[in-house]
């Protein structure tokens, strides 16, 4: 395992052989000033002695023993330090090492220059970032990495700094600061200053990075919060034209359908005709302006599917139904050719499979010719079932085909006199892919056109709710109707929702302009059904559904939200805030009075079980 700390390397032969000279060679350097010493010692000391060995003699045998033992010493003594300074100059070029392989390995590039601003150090991430090898960079001045046009001003900046007395400087985080590749490229960098030494021995090191990548981030997030933005202006803007174009149809379509459907004054042909063009072109105008805003919340993510197990047939057969009355218009014969396979289920949101079936039979027929063939068949094997839609309409040819999916290219086909957006087939492919499913589809120009949606099977499917009965054939009296209060400041609105219950005997209406008049009337009346517009003059429909909730003689009531806005998140603030079912301006009269039958119904199954506990409490 590798040491935290460094230990002293082996010393070499070589280096061993030095340390031993040196210490020889001061042990005798010192041998030799110590002879010369006794000699001259024993010069002045000549004439003395007494006894038997002369005191010359004496002196010197001591003298030479004294120099032999101290140039023992030496010896030993130079050996050691000529030995820990040896230990000391490869631990410092061991360290230079380290340094010089850190340096050069930094993932941050490394330059140090010295006074005249010369290039002295050069890292490996340096030659990668400048695209040039260190060796080439070595002695080059630092404004070779620097544009020119910022040469005079770093030139300066760095002269300041190094006459600052500063030792560190953080640059290129406020400002952008450019380097110059030696290709000739600039790119944006960020960068810190040190300096070491003063004088003329002074050495500054730069160390940098690339800030190409962060930028480009930046620059990413700022187009993705300005793309952000433009989709919130893009979503208000068409919530407001879709609140502003609903609320005019509600009247075109309303009086439309209430002009066509007079019994005790039926029009003329020819008004019929004008009344019943009115209502397809404010049908179609309502079309354009739901496809428009499905598109957009595909677009931003928002579309909500509401996936579950969903059985085929009953779905197919509505959708068939509704599509019937176009076929006769145009010629064309429906074959429903999958009522002859056995019943099954897909894995799906039925309001948008619905959807999707209602604009494939639609452009079936619509781009099909006199005395043509719509067929509709089912197929499905374990995991998935097949939609096969089949006209022997126009067709398409491969030109054509090529463009299907590009929203409002209606590929030539706008100067046949066909109704039509371009926008309806790019959206139903993206409802199907929405749902995990796939839609292909194969066409032959003058033979005709097959559609194939594929969507995940569904073992169980879940249970449809029954539709509700049909109204009595004899009309009860005007006391036993369910009183319906509508809370409405509009009186367009108001008189097409009059009329037709006036139409639809089994139910009295209640007017009331504005939310508090609407609160006080709804305590007095206790109505079956409310119906509340969510954009009134003195409050909105939510703060009075809160209002309506926190009063203990109205909680129970039951209310639906009749609104021109068809936003996603307002629809889910009403049901949160308690709205039993929001319904979207215009009306449909056949959908409109379904629902309502199935709204007063459930609140009548309300009161009667209410009823039931009031009576088992008072037994």
């Amino acid at each position: 395992m590798p040491r935290s700390r460094i230990l002293p390397p082996a010393a070499s032969p070589e280096a061993a052989r030095r340390t031993h000279r040196f210490a020889l060679c001061c042990a005798l350097g010192y041998a030799a000033l110590a002879v010369l010493w006794v000699m001259l010692f024993m010069g002045v000391a000549s004439g003395w002695g007494q006894g038997s060995v002369p005191p010359s003699q004496l002196y010197l045998v001591r003298g030479l023993a004294l120099v032999a033992l101290t140039a023992g010493l030496v010896y030993v003594a130079a050996l050691c330090a000529a030995r820990h300074l040896g230990r000391h100059e490869t631990l410092l070029r061991q360290r230079e090492q380290q340094l010089a392989g850190i340096v050069d390995t930094a993932m941050d590039a490394i330059i140090t220059v010295d006074a005249a601003h010369r290039i002295v150090v050069f890292n490996r991430s340096a030659a990668e970032v400048f695209r040039i090898p260190a060796e080439q960079a070595i002695g080059q001045p630092l404004d070779r990495f620097v544009p020119m046009r910022q040469q005079a001003a770093h030139r300066e900046h760095v002269k300041r700094f190094a006459e600052s007395g500063a030792t560190s400087r953080r640059m290129g985080r406020l400002h952008v600061l450019a380097g110059l590749r030696a290709d000739g490229e600039e790119f944006p960098m960020e960068a810190s200053l040190s300096r070491m030494g003063e004088g003329e021995d002074v050495l500054m090191t730069v160390v940098l990075r690339d800030a190409t990548e962060q930028r480009e981030g930046e620059k990413a997030r700022e187009a993705q919060l300005a793309a952000e933005a433009a989709n919130l202006a893009k979503t208000q803007f068409l919530a407001h034209m879709s609140h502003e174009l609903r609320t005019p149809l509600n009247a075109i379509l309303g009086f439309s359908q209430l002009l066509l459907t007079r019994p005790d004054c039926p029009l003329g042909e020819a008004e019929a005709q004008q009344v019943q063009h009115i209502r397809e072109a404010g049908w179609h105008l309502l079309a354009l302006v739901n496809d428009v805003l499905d598109v957009s919340r595909i677009e931003s993510g928002t579309l909500q599917l509401d996936s579950r197990g969903v059985e085929l047939h009953p779905l197919l057969d509505e959708a068939w139904q509704l599509s019937e009355d176009e076929a006769q218009q145009h010629g064309v014969t429906m074959q429903a050719a999958y009522r002859d396979v056995p019943r099954v289920a897909a894995w799906c949101d039925a309001l948008r499979l619905r959807q999707v079936v209602l604009n494939l039979l639609s452009n079936a027929i619509k781009y099909n010719r006199p005395g043509g063939l719509v067929r509709l068949d089912l197929e499905h094997d374990s995991s998935s079932v097949r939609l096969l839609l089949s006209d022997t309409g126009l067709g398409m040819t491969q030109e054509q085909l090529a463009h299907l999916y590009e929203p409002f290219n209606r590929l030539g086909r706008e100067r046949g006199g066909v109704e039509g957006t371009g926008i309806g087939l790019a959206l139903t492919r993206q409802l199907v892919m929405l749902m995990n499913g796939d839609m292909h589809i194969e066409s032959v120009a003058g033979e005709g056109t097959c559609v194939r949606v594929e969507l995940p099977r569904s073992q169980v499917p879940a249970k449809l709710p029954e539709p509700p009965p049909a109204p009595p054939s004899t009309p009860p009296s005007a006391d036993e109707l369910p009183v319906v209060l509508y809370i409405e400041d509009n009186p367009v609105n108001m008189l097409v929702v009059e009329q037709l219950l006036v139409r639809w005997p089994i139910a009295r209406l209640a007017q009331a302009e504005d939310g508090a008049s609407g609160l006080r009337e709804a305590r007095r009346l206790q109505p079956a059904l409310i119906l509340l517009d969510m954009r009134l003059p003195d409050m909105t429909g939510l703060e009075l559904l809160a209002a309506l909730r926190a009063d203990p003689q109205t909680a129970g009531l039951r209310v639906v939200a009749l609104s021109a806005s068809a936003m996603t998140a307002d629809v889910a603030l009403a049901r949160d805030a308690g709205a039993a079912a929001y319904w979207t301006k215009p009306l449909q009269f056949d959908q409109f009075l379904h629902d309502m039958q199935g709204q007063l119904q459930a609140s009548a199954r309300v009161h009667q079980g209410n009823t039931a506990n009031a009576d088992l409490d008072d037994s």
